[in-house]
């Protein structure tokens, strides 16, 4: 086994174990999804300081690279804001289900902007991805009654994380078009300061300054446990991310990211065996019945960057 397909499957897990605590966070934690940020921004920005430590100041002179790279951290704010939302209202295996629609605006970004091709496999990919994922929001018995009314439940949390998806594209996007010159910790540690700063807008608001200081007040070890929890998971997964896209297949290893939906899935049943009550429960029954539909959510990713 090649190093960037463990890195793959390493990125993958990092960031299903931050989906899950950003789960536990936003629900017990948190009154709502800008406190979160703004809490985020706050660990963030303390981290970035431990990195330029470790790492020395980013090696990018280039003034427009520089910009670049901080619109693209500033551009994750608005998505996990989204994120959070749709995180508020529905439960992290789907959440991640969601997060797989992300190739399907790379396609169109590839092929509006870059000039790729389309062919019938990947819009037989894009049906499949939007078909699973939509099917995953459903409850495991569905009556008509019941299938039209999750689907108008659903509508909000599958919006919200379209435009997630596309601001995380985006971001990604302009982060690779950077790591074609520059050394991923650089380009890195820039993003993390375009992030930081245009989250700390949120402490301009007296309200969620005051939520912030609540929460720390309230539950402090919870809070900040799971705040830095979250920063060292994202950092340890974009990193392990990068550095498998820069040594292996683009295809593959965003195949290979595509397996989130069911490692989550898996380690809710696992947790739900171990540490009952922490999170959602789910039966073996469930695993069977979604286990098919995750495999044609990675099946539709796969036609689709491949």
């Amino acid at each position: 086994m090649t190093i960037w397909i463990v890195l793959a499957f390493a990125s993958a897990l990092l960031y299903c174990l931050s989906q899950l605590v950003d789960k536990f966070v936003i629900d017990k934690v948190f009154e709502d999804a800008e406190t979160w940020l703004l809490g985020s921004s706050v660990i963030g920005g303390l981290l970035t300081l431990l990195l330029v430590a470790y790492n020395g100041a980013p090696n990018i002179t280039n003034y427009s690279h520089i910009a670049l790279a901080l619109i693209s951290g500033a551009l994750l704010v608005p998505c996990y804001l989204f994120y959070a939302k749709a995180l508020k209202e529905s439960t992290a295996d789907i959440i991640s289900a969601l997060w797989q629609t992300c190739p399907i605006y790379a396609l169109i970004i590839g092929y509006f902007v870059l000039g790729d091709q389309i062919g019938l496999l990947n819009f037989i990919g894009i049906a499949l991805v939007i078909g699973t994922t939509l099917f995953l929001c459903l409850p495991e018995k569905t009556g008509l009654k019941t299938l039209v009314k999750t689907i108008k439940k659903s509508k909000g949390p599958f919006v919200l994380m379209q435009m997630a998806c596309i601001l995380l594209i985006t971001s990604e996007g302009v982060a690779d078009h950077l790591l074609e010159s520059y050394a991923i910790l650089d380009v890195m540690i820039f993003g993390m300061v375009g992030f930081c700063a245009s989250g700390m807008l949120f402490f301009f608001s007296p309200s969620k300054r005051r939520s912030l200081l609540k929460n720390l007040k309230d539950n402090p070890k919870e809070m900040l446990t799971g705040l830095i929890a979250v920063e060292i998971l994202e950092l340890g997964a974009t990193y392990a991310c990068y550095m498998a896209y820069t040594m292996g297949s683009f295809s593959f290893v965003t195949c290979l990211l595509a397996t989130q939906p069911l490692i989550i899935l898996l380690l809710l049943w696992m947790f739900h065996n171990t540490k009952p009550g922490l999170f959602r429960t789910v039966q073996l029954s469930e695993l069977r019945y979604k286990l098919p539909v995750l495999m044609g959510t990675i099946t539709g990713v796969s036609m689709i960057v491949l």
